[in-house]
């Protein structure tokens, strides 16, 4: 048997898109059968015995377009190839597609943690950014939920379209009294050939990249003071409800992708399927494999993902990873006064304090730098 790896289900159906987003996906009430059937054959070509999985995640688009037949085959053709490891099991979840039903046969499959696209739950924020679930609905399915679940994320956004720091604390102020045990805050970003950079080219007025800034300093206050505490730049969780999937995947644990536009990173291989759904469903794409890297941009990488996170760079499983002593290699930076400053060095551990967080980009260009 190979190490534990985690699975990643993509499922690239919407109802309708949202106006900001410019992720591959196909606007449809439901997940097409070929898909569905093409999804379960490329699933079934591992063996049963190659295979132990400690997370799966199923993200999208949105998977609650799933119907609870195609949710229990999906689950059953898991347990059948895959030696689930008592694993952290995850889907993403819009509002306006849960049902009690729906939600009853997730959990009764093994799913143990849900997130919620919500990011707003304000009214006019949501119709702003094209959300097709009202607030009140998202408040009913996260009450919903917590009859089946006790691991529940809200996704929430800060920059939005008419947002202010009192609108910001109303979304904060109903999250705390779902009492959820994780919440993910992420700023918008405006992406070009979406509806939403076309109705800013036509006037609609966004947040200045100030007030966003400050809305983020107001969130992560808001959420320590409630018990969500930060482990990475963007995900904030009550202590032992951390997305183990995420984690898995900054520490450089390897996984495995399904669907059209999934990502894998498998036997020190990096590899994916195209944005191509119709190249996906005829299996006439494929995969593209990305060039084996050298020990440096390996090393790069890693970098990259853990100085995002509160615990930072594992100085162990750096040196057993790539074969570099973490200390000798960077030697030169600990003499730097922004790295002695706005950074630790431990023993076992180099990581961002978490009040310079938001100049970690900075701070991450001078390790790469040592490492091209």
């Amino acid at each position: 048997m190979t190490n534990k790896v985690g699975i990643y289900i993509h499922i690239p159906y919407c109802k309708r898109k949202c106006f900001y987003c410019s992720f591959y996906s196909i606007e449809s009430d439901k997940v097409a059968e070929t898909l569905f059937l093409r999804l379960l054959e490329d699933i079934s070509t591992y063996e049963k015995d190659e295979i132990a999985v400690d997370t799966v995640y199923i993200g999208g688009g949105t998977p609650s377009l799933l119907d609870e037949n195609q949710i229990e085959r999906l689950f059953s053709c898991l347990n059948k190839t895959f030696i689930l490891y008592n694993p952290e099991i995850s889907i993403e979840l819009n509002p306006e597609s849960v049902t009690d039903s729906k939600l009853r046969t997730l959990a009764n499959c093994g799913v143990n943690r849900v997130s919620f696209g919500v990011q707003s739950f304000s009214n006019n924020e949501l119709s702003k950014i094209g959300r097709l679930h009202s607030a009140e609905k998202a408040v009913d399915a996260i009450r919903l939920a917590k009859k089946y679940f006790d691991n529940i994320n809200i996704d929430l956004m800060v920059g939005l379209p008419d947002q202010t720091i009192e609108s910001l604390k109303f979304s904060l102020d109903t999250l705390k009294k779902l009492d959820v045990s994780h919440c993910s805050v992420y700023s918008l970003i405006l992406e070009e050939n979406t509806p939403l950079f076309q109705a800013v080219r036509n006037g609609l007025v966004l947040p200045n990249s100030d007030e966003t800034v400050d809305a983020y300093d107001f969130a992560v206050d808001y959420l320590k003071k409630i018990g969500l505490n930060r482990y990475e730049i963007s995900n904030f969780a009550r202590n032992g409800k951390e997305c183990k999937h995420n984690l898995n995947c900054w520490n450089f644990h390897e996984y495995i992708g399904f669907g059209a536009g999934a990502h894998s990173f498998y036997k020190n291989v990096r590899y994916s399927y195209p944005d191509d759904l119709d190249g996906y469903l005829s299996g006439t794409v494929a995969k593209t494999i990305y060039p084996v890297d050298n020990e440096n941009s390996r090393a790069c990488e890693y970098i990259m993902l853990a100085l995002r996170t509160k615990s930072g760079v594992n100085k162990k499983l750096f040196s057993e990873t790539f074969s570099l002593n973490f200390d000798e290699v960077f030697a030169p930076l600990f003499s730097k006064k922004e790295i002695n400053d706005f950074c630790v060095n431990g023993l076992d551990n180099f990581y961002v304090k978490e009040e310079y967080f938001y100049i970690s980009n900075s701070i991450i260009v001078d390790f790469l730098e040592i490492l091209e």
